[in-house]
């Protein structure tokens, strides 16, 4: 049987992982994707604000001016995300460079903040995680989520449930302004048919790598909101300074 490109791609890169063993991303240290040393120096915020306006708040919830526009009732993030970073270089080999094994390290990662930050939360008035999703393109090229794998290695009780569709392309958002990411997203994700009577008076938690200007959150909870559920908050990995 003929190999499919990126199954031969992914054999290619496994075969030179075994030949040629990765050394920390952060020191070169051998044998180690992150090192111990690396790991406990990627950077998390100062301090835990409002995801709109930047007041601070407690685990970073809206405050009561920001909440309606945004349509989330806040904002967790686990890591201040740097260009040129350990942890931007590890997103980017994940996500575009088929380097799978950084996954767990991407888990490790979010599984510190959770465990040490937000548990609690998440236990008490979480009814359902869910992710954000890719379209059917790019996931058939991925091969794989990074937010529904980042969702379901949560150390917390909710059900995961794959509550979102893309309907349809969009541009990347990192090409375009906060307006036109807003454009851009516009009626791009919808409830699963699937789920679409189970949301009335849930508190859903929707999980993402990365966030910036929160055009897909805010998106993606307008959705979820006309379809019944009661509160909406996002979990990212890391937030992005406009």
């Amino acid at each position: 049987m003929q190999l499919k490109f990126k199954d031969m791609m992914a054999f290619i890169r496994h075969l030179l992982d075994w030949l040629f063993p990765y050394n920390c991303i952060g020191c070169g240290r051998d044998d180690q994707l992150l090192c111990n040393d690396c790991f406990k120096e990627v950077g998390i915020p100062e301090k835990e604000v409002c995801p709109g306006c930047g007041c601070l708040c407690l685990l970073g919830m809206a405050c009561g001016n920001c909440r309606s526009s945004l349509r989330l009732s806040g904002l967790m993030v686990g890591y201040a995300y740097e260009k040129g970073g350990v942890l931007a270089k590890i997103l980017h080999l994940f996500k575009y460079e088929g380097c799978r094994d950084y996954g767990p390290v991407l888990v490790k990662l979010m599984d510190r903040q959770v465990s040490a930050r937000f548990q609690d939360f998440l236990e008490k008035k979480i009814d359902l995680i869910t992710w954000v999703p890719l379209s059917k393109r790019k996931f058939k090229s991925r091969g794989f989520n990074q937010s529904q794998v980042l969702a379901e290695s949560l150390p917390a009780v909710a059900p995961r449930l794959a509550l979102l569709e893309k309907t349809r392309e969009t541009k990347a958002q990192m090409q375009l302004d906060r307006a036109g990411r807003l454009v851009n997203l516009k009626g791009a994700f919808r409830v699963s048919p699937a789920h679409d009577a189970s949301l009335s008076g849930q508190r859903i938690l929707v999980v993402d790598d990365i966030a910036t200007t929160l055009a897909t959150l805010s998106e993606v909870a307008r959705v979820l909101l006309e379809a019944g559920a009661a509160e909406v908050y996002g979990l990212v990995l890391a937030r992005q300074q406009e």
